[in-house]
């Protein structure tokens, strides 16, 4: 386990990993539940047009759901969760800028993915090369 205080960059990046994986896993009843309560954050940070272009977005605004709910998934997902709101005064919406949490879930999936797809184009090109370099000799 990560410790928030000692590692606080590395704590941010496995919470995020993990509220996008519980995100992708339960997307669908997540979506239908937040559509139908209206409890789309709509003020997320701020992305390029050119990004969401890229990834091929138009007219889309992005959103995030409600943080308190994600407080709560947070909290069940992360316990150390719990202590941070002891330490640090604020609002949801502070804690989750905070903890670079304050994203469109469905945009961070979509660049992890891809993020992904490069990583193992990469691999796969260095593993190709050593077979090249391997034959050459």
């Amino acid at each position: 386990m990560i410790n928030f205080l000692e590692q606080p960059e590395q704590f941010k990046a496995v919470l995020k990993d993990k509220w996008l994986d519980y995100y992708q896993a339960n997307r669908h009843w997540l979506q239908a539940l937040m559509n139908e309560s209206g409890n789309w954050y709509d003020r997320v940070s701020s992305y390029e047009e050119e990004e969401l272009e890229q990834l091929g977005y138009t007219d889309y605004s992005p959103s995030r759901l409600d943080d308190c709910f994600m407080f709560g998934v947070l909290s069940i997902l992360e316990p150390q969760i719990k202590g941070l709101f002891t330490l640090v005064p604020g609002s949801p919406d502070t804690y989750l800028k905070q903890l670079d949490l304050d994203f469109d879930p469905e945009i961070e999936l979509k660049n992890r993915s891809l993020q992904q797809s490069q990583q193992q184009i990469n691999t796969e090109s260095q593993y190709l090369d050593k077979i090249r370099e391997e034959i050459k000799t």
